[in-house]
């Protein structure tokens, strides 16, 4: 991988954001920083500026320096973000401002943040949330991922999707990390 890699992890519920941060914290020794259940490890308000500068702004400089920050501060060699599943890359016009513009992610590169979409059928990831979330249920989940499946679109993420399930099965954690980490070697080869 690039050196301190930064994933930005998007995903519907279920798709397993949360479950890849926690393997490449425990795994491959990357901070996890997650904004999709806060209270779980992460104080959202020690981030909340440069968060919202990433959200809001359209500026992704400040999260991205401060998260190198704790990486060399605490010695990990990347981290990972994992973002809540309202967050949406689309190129709508009318998607809600929370929305990610197409060109947002391919911006974000050059600065070191690279976009991974944990992805599923609706079907796969609504299964898999329920399983692990007895206290919701599938209102719930369509209220909260709707758009994951009505406003965007594969041309909108294609080439930043991990497929999260091989038929209907939720895939190896190992073999999605190393997904990832020849999508990251690619363009340093090819320079």
């Amino acid at each position: 991988m690039n050196k301190e890699p930064i994933l930005l992890i998007l995903g519907p519920s279920g798709a397993g954001k949360t479950t890849l941060g926690d393997y490449l914290a425990e795994h491959h020794c990357m901070l996890h920083v997650n904004f999709d259940q806060p209270g779980d490890g992460v104080d959202i308000e020690h981030l909340r500026k440069e968060w919202n500068a990433f959200l809001d702004d359209r500026n992704p400089q400040f999260l991205a320096d401060e998260i190198r920050r704790r990486i060399r501060a605490g010695g990990w060699k990347g981290a990972s973000i994992t973002c809540p599943s309202g967050i949406v890359p689309s190129s709508d016009p009318n998607a809600p401002p929370w929305f990610l513009p197409r060109k947002y992610p391919r911006e974000m590169k050059g600065i070191g943040l690279h976009c991974v979409v944990v992805y599923g059928t609706r079907e796969e990831c609504l299964a898999a949330f329920l399983s692990r979330d007895r206290n919701q249920n599938e209102t719930y989940w369509n209220d909260n991922n709707s758009w994951w499946y009505t406003a965007s679109s594969a041309n909108d993420f294609g080439e930043y999707m991990l497929q999260a399930f091989n038929n209907g099965h939720r895939r190896e954690l190992r073999e999605m990390f190393e997904e990832i980490q020849r999508r990251l070697e690619e363009p340093r080869m090819s320079k």
